[in-house]
């Protein structure tokens, strides 16, 4: 073995040779390193050579995070690797790394999506959720893999799942601007008014993100801007005004925000700009509120307010709209 080694290692690549050896130092015997070596070097004929359609031992720790094989297999190397090593009656298909993850998990987070059908065959758990609270789809969509998402969705996969009482698939693609997946999972049916525990749904987390384009999409598909008694701070309205985004507070306009809405301060949207002393926002609200006239909680209207702050400027403008 060790001569057959030696003659593919010739002719492979001398750098992923060298970053193999230094990942993989796991007091594996000499076959075990080959095996690994095929497997991320993507090398088929080697791995067959080596026995890897007999009954070689296809079942071992490969380093300290508990990386195996087939584990491996499903998300770096090919499907016909992954499937010999699938056949082998060495192998326990439902093995998972030091952080809870099967094969089916780890080829949704290498985008791997072609092995999936052959997994889901074998009777692989693919509602799997790792350690960090991930499922195969949030690894997915963590890593921006499309294909993975589509398939996931073909085979009905749940979409609404949230990272341990956290972010949705959904919500992770509107954060980290994945808006072809955005897209995906709402033309599936994803909700994009599920919230985490924190009150943090889809709509703010792209507003959170500067992620407008998905923003704009999320608000032509129902995505809501003022939210319930319990999570009203964290509403997307709220938070474009404390980030002083006139642009998304414009668009806004378009699917009749209510302006009247109030936070747990009982501040309505302009209210809410005048304590922030955001006169942007202040300006443009003045002139599409429903009623100046309204109190905040501790019985002033706006103008009140203002004329005690000796803000003119904001009183003028007050007094030109009406």
């Amino acid at each position: 073995m060790s001569s057959e080694f030696s003659q593919a290692s010739e002719t492979s690549d001398d750098n992923l040779e060298q970053s193999y050896i230094s990942k993989h130092e796991n007091d594996m015997t000499q076959l075990q390193e080959d095996i690994i070596y095929s497997i991320e070097s993507v090398n088929c004929s080697f791995f067959i050579d080596l026995g890897g359609c007999s009954s070689i031992d296809l079942d071992f720790e490969v380093n300290k995070n508990g990386d195996f094989p087939l584990g491996l297999a499903c998300a770096k190397s090919t499907l016909e690797i992954a499937k010999l090593i699938l056949d082998s009656p060495t192998v326990n298909r439902h093995r998972v790394d030091n952080k809870g993850a099967n094969c089916f998990w780890l080829a949704c987070e290498g985008g791997k999506s072609a092995i999936l059908p052959v997994l889901v065959e074998k009777n692989i758990n693919y509602l799997i959720v790792a350690s960090d609270g991930r499922n195969g789809l949030h690894a997915a969509v963590q890593n921006n893999h499309k294909n993975v998402v589509e398939y996931l969705i073909q085979m009905k996969y749940p979409l609404n799942i949230r990272i341990k009482d956290s972010v949705t698939a959904l919500s992770l693609a509107s954060q980290l601007g994945h808006i072809e997946i955005v897209k995906l999972l709402i033309e599936a049916g994803a909700n994009p008014n599920k919230l985490s525990n924190k009150g943090m749904g889809a709509l703010y987390l792209a507003i959170e993100n500067e992620n407008t384009k998905i923003a704009k999409y999320l608000l032509k598909n129902k995505s809501k801007m003022v939210l319930s008694s319990k999570y009203r701070d964290m509403s997307p309205l709220f938070l474009v005004i404390q980030t002083q985004n006139v642009e998304m507070l414009q668009k806004f306009k378009k699917h009749n925000v209510d302006l009247s809405a109030k936070n747990s301060q009982g501040q309505n949207p302009l209210q809410y700009a005048a304590v922030k002393e955001h006169t942007l926002i202040m300006n443009y609200l003045i002139k599409r509120m429903p009623n100046l006239d309204q109190e905040d909680d501790q019985g002033f209207t706006i103008f009140s307010r203002y004329i005690l702050m000796e803000n003119m400027e904001i009183c003028e403008n007050l007094l030109n709209s009406g």
